[in-house]
């Protein structure tokens, strides 16, 4: 069995665009690479600045309890010294 012309010339265009396949298919693994990178930094990066977050969080915590103790005592004060004073 021979094969034509036109056979090897399809047999070509085939492996030409397997070839260019193959290089698009590599170009889209390396900025698969890069964005895997790139998620993998900002992950580490938000471990690091989570536990400063929590101290935060737990500060203003503390002053947000402080501050309705003050302004419950003040309210308290205000009552008594109108009660007073009428």
């Amino acid at each position: 069995m021979r094969i034509t012309d036109e056979q090897k010339q399809a047999f070509e265009r085939d492996i030409v665009l397997l070839k260019e396949s193959m290089e698009i298919l590599q170009e889209m693994v390396e900025e698969q690479g890069i964005m895997l990178n790139q998620i993998e930094t900002n992950s580490d990066a938000t471990k690091t600045d989570i536990v400063p977050a929590v101290e935060t969080i737990e500060v203003a915590s503390d002053y947000s309890w402080m501050h309705r103790y003050i302004m419950g005592g003040m309210s308290v004060m205000g009552i008594v010294v109108a009660i007073l004073l009428f």
